[in-house]
């Protein structure tokens, strides 16, 4: 059955069976053939055969290795995968949901998860058993306890969440990035709205989610935040290029947005770069293929609007979770007073903030 938003509402453990004679809603309540669920893709030099997704402007995509299959209808941002199942921010809307996409072989079941949540952008990702979604219009990080086990709940419903403008009182933030690695939880951030935004920051939450040190990344607009062990690396979409500590590490030809990193590769959304929103939508936009020494491998290449996010189906260690138990190249975890930096001026660029008192959390 097609739900209002048009996916397909499922029994909790039953698979939608993708077989050439069935149909998916759209956001409208028609039924579309099989074809149209499919996004063509331009492969280029060398891809691999490793499964990924990617949120755009337009929806949800998965890579199959032939094209890309679209599973949601709409402006999505905000991906993270847990355990082989996807969870999506999908805008409906003046509002948001949070969905899980759960995948087997040519099967899939898109499943409700949050509702309610603010439709201004939102970044999520799995922290422990926590899902932590961002919630901009507020200043503020919520965290839900889901799973299959739990019906969906309403976003005014969450287990606990923390406030980010503290440090920055009634100053409107903009948070592009969500990532924790040992014991810090790092929320990318900068200050203003429109053309008036200031220097992107990471600030560094400390388990009592205390705000404890705050990193400038050297510039405005940027986006995705990972650590390798030993430093930060981030898209600088303005700028057109990915760096890895104070270091440019790849240019981009577009606008790049959307990272996902495994033990040997680094895929980079990029998206049409333009003033008007008709050209960015129009144009096309590509995932690129680098080695983990940023060396371009291949691309492929689409037309659905612009790029949001791009995940890893397995092994991405752009996620919290994985960050937390997969080793990486570096052993050595960040402490809170001795992050490396990111702007060209070196041990200058770290603030260290005294920690407000312990009632500030949860």
């Amino acid at each position: 059955m097609t739900g209002e938003h048009g996916f397909h509402h499922l029994r909790p453990g039953s698979l939608l069976s993708r077989t050439p004679h069935e149909t998916v809603g759209n956001s409208h309540g028609a039924l579309l053939p099989p074809e149209s669920r499919r996004v063509a893709g331009e492969v280029e030099g060398d891809v691999g055969d490793t499964p990924f997704a990617v949120t755009t402007s337009n929806g949800l995509l998965l890579w199959n290795g032939r094209h890309f299959e679209r599973i949601t209808r709409g402006p999505a941002c905000g991906l993270t995968v847990r355990d082989g199942v996807l969870w999506v921010f999908q805008r409906a809307g003046r509002h948001g949901h949070v969905l899980s996409v759960h995948l087997e072989g040519e099967h899939f079941e898109v499943v409700p998860r949050i509702r309610g949540l603010p439709g201004d952008g939102c970044c999520i990702d799995f922290v422990d058993d926590e899902l932590m979604v961002t919630d901009p219009s507020r200043n503020q990080v919520l965290a839900y306890r889901v799973g299959d086990d739990r019906p969906a709940v309403h976003a005014a419903h969450a287990d606990r969440s923390f406030r980010l403008d503290e440090q920055a009182p009634r100053v409107p933030l903009r948070i592009s990035a969500l990532f924790r690695y040992g014991p810090l939880l790092f929320v990318m951030a900068s200050k203003g709205r429109g053309g008036g935004f200031r220097q992107s920051e990471i600030w560094a939450f400390d388990s009592e989610s205390r705000l404890v040190t705050v990193v400038p990344a050297g510039g405005t607009h940027c986006h995705d935040l990972f650590f390798d062990g030993e430093q930060f690396v981030l898209c600088r979409s303005l700028e057109r290029t990915v760096v890895r500590g104070p270091r440019p590490v790849y240019r981009a030809e577009g606008f790049p947005r959307g990272l996902a990193v495994s033990e040997d590769r680094v895929l980079v959304g990029v998206s049409a770069y333009a003033r008007s929103r008709y050209a960015r939508e129009k144009g096309a936009a590509s995932v690129e293929f680098l080695d983990r020494d940023f060396r371009w491998r291949g691309r492929i290449t689409l037309h659905h609007g612009q790029i949001r996010n791009v995940r890893l189906l397995s092994g991405d260690l752009s996620t919290s979770n994985a960050a937390r138990r997969t080793a990486t190249r570096h052993a050595r975890h960040p402490t809170s007073r001795r992050l490396p930096s990111l702007d060209d001026e070196g041990t200058h660029a770290v603030t260290v903030i005294p920690a407000p008192p312990s009632g500030r959390g949860a």
